[in-house]
């Protein structure tokens, strides 16, 4: 089964493999880390430990920074393989939910 990302409202598997994006799986063995992940992204930070195996993050929500770099390709010239770094958290286009709006009627 495909990979999709976890984040609310992400594009389609097919639509982010066209355009390039690669899936990263979600830090594991790191529990808070994941926690941390789950609460960038909007969802909730509850979910089981056994679920994480399950949840993907998708390159558009990475900076460039968030990447380790590549050394072995930048020097043979080729694509760096796009590895996050132990510390990064999702930050690029994650939708945050609204806030429930509430007027006083007068």
């Amino acid at each position: 089964m495909p990979a999709e990302c976890s984040v609310p409202g992400c594009d389609k598997y097919e639509e982010a493999r066209a355009k390039g994006v690669i899936f990263h799986r979600f830090p594991e063995k790191d529990v808070e880390l994941c926690k941390r992940w789950l609460a960038a992204i909007g969802r909730d930070v509850n979910t089981p430990q056994k679920n994480y195996v399950y949840l993907r993050v998708c390159s558009q929500h990475f900076t460039p920074d968030d990447y380790e770099r590549d050394l072995k390709a930048e020097l043979m010239g080729c694509r760096p393989k796009l590895v996050v770094k132990k510390t990064a958290i999702p930050s690029l286009l994650i939708r945050k939910k609204k806030a429930a709006v509430t007027r006083e009627c007068t």
